[in-house]
């Protein structure tokens, strides 16, 4: 019963397809025999005529076997954008970054308990600070040998502070539930598919999607390239930015 209410209230949330949790789906490794993993990504684009814009990106991630069942990953990232005028002025474009730490407990092939915290930034969504703690639950839905869907629904406790005249602070409990569906398209091809649907607990107006797909072209054992596209909407934006916001970027990760 459970599985089945979880996938119709998923499918019905992608027809209405948040970066209020950054999308950790994708950050997630399959632990074979190893314990301790690895991945370093770096993101460079320089852009030169009568001006010049640099973007650089830096995302580390550390995942564990602790044993018992349990694993847990860390990630920290952090992106840099400017725009160099003709007349030497260096003007930011981004500047954001972000911590997340999650402790998952297996408690069958198909059910699992999950614990985190993040802390981050954005400049370009007005974002000075937030923070977040929360807990839930991940179920696997689908499992066969091209194809995996997991499911996932719990609540955090959300912090914010933002450089808007409007509303400097907000604080509250928001649901947070997610549709994970990784597929191998070969043994060198992996897409990976996320939707992300919250709602605050105390006004049903205040709601966020997220959807996420990335790309990614294994290169060798250690270097991989990947394509990513992140789509937002939230229903209730800070000061006067729009209720859409779109990111795309490219780039290769070393794991070791």
């Amino acid at each position: 019963m459970f599985q089945r209410f979880i996938t119709k209230l998923f499918l019905a949330l992608q027809f209405t397809i948040a970066i209020a949790q950054v999308n950790t789906e994708s950050m997630r490794n399959s632990f074979s025999d190893d314990s301790l993993k690895h991945a370093l990504r770096l993101d460079l684009s320089l852009e030169k005529s009568s001006e010049e814009v640099f973007d650089a990106s830096v995302n580390y991630r550390f995942d564990i076997n602790i044993g018992e069942n349990l694993t847990s990953f860390l990630v920290i990232s952090y992106e840099n954008g400017y725009e160099q005028l003709p007349e030497n002025e260096k003007n930011i474009i981004k500047n954001k970054g972000f911590g997340h730490f999650r402790l998952t407990k297996n408690f069958s092939n198909n059910f699992y308990m999950e614990g985190f915290v993040q802390a981050g930034f954005n400049d370009f969504l007005l974002m000075e600070r937030r923070s977040l703690y929360g807990l839930g639950v991940r179920n696997k839905l689908i499992d066969k040998k091209r194809a995996i869907l997991f499911s996932g629904v719990g609540f955090m406790s959300e912090s914010e502070t933002y450089n808007t005249k409007l509303e400097d602070n907000k604080n509250l409990l928001r649901s947070t539930n997610y549709l994970n569906a990784n597929f191998s398209i070969s043994e060198s091809i992996q897409l990976i598919n996320t939707l992300y649907f919250q709602l605050s607990t105390v006004e049903e107006k205040d709601y966020r999607l997220l959807f996420e797909s990335i790309f990614e072209y294994k290169l060798n054992n250690n270097l991989e390239f990947s394509f990513e596209l992140n789509y937002r909407f939230d229903n209730q934006p800070h000061g006067d930015l729009g209720k859409n916001y779109y990111d795309v970027k490219n780039g290769i990760t070393y794991r070791f």
